[in-house]
């Protein structure tokens, strides 16, 4: 039995539940961001509002990128034993796929959400339905029992579970 063969997937519940986490700390991130950068934004002059949503978009991807790079975790996946990797063995992954992750991430499963939600509050269930779908999809095959999502494919990327830390033993 190989060391690889001993890796396990992190499942659906896992994802979610770090998307929960990571989703409340760029929550925070992004208020961080618009404390600072709305007066100096103000003072300025120009597009306050498109300018800052493009810098709480940088923040994110930072913290995102950093994450992943250097350790394959963020906060969440700390906390829930997760880590992401390449799908080669290798453990990190590169700023180029952290990047590609990130944006696909933004463009299939965040975005959809916000303006599907909004879609449905103003509209009904139009368009709405397939832009709410879309995530569902992306991670699909998770669901089914595969090791990877659409995204995980895309970015020669997988998120494995960490095993539990041993129980310290006492000496003497």
């Amino acid at each position: 039995m190989t060391a690889s063969s001993l890796i396990l997937p992190a499942t659906l519940w896992r994802r979610l539940a770090v998307s929960v986490y990571d989703g409340l700390l760029i929550l925070a991130i992004c208020m961080a961001i618009s404390v600072v950068a709305t007066p100096l934004l103000s003072y300025v002059g120009g597009p306050q509002r498109s300018l800052l949503q493009v810098l709480m978009v940088l923040g994110s991807w930072f913290y995102f990128a950093r994450s992943w790079t250097r350790g394959g975790q963020t906060l969440g996946m700390r906390t829930w034993r997760v880590r992401l990797r390449r799908y080669d063995g290798e453990a990190h992954l590169s700023l180029t796929n952290a990047s590609a992750r990130f944006f696909l991430t933004l463009g299939l499963c965040i975005l959809p959400v916000v303006v599907g939600g909004l879609s449905l509050v103003r509209n009904g269930w139009g368009p709405a339905g397939f832009l709410l779908a879309l995530p569902l999809i992306v991670m699909l095959p998770v669901a089914i029992g595969s090791r990877r999502s659409l995204i995980d494919r895309l970015t020669a990327s997988e998120m494995v579970r960490e095993q539990a830390p041993a129980p310290a033993t006492e000496n003497g």
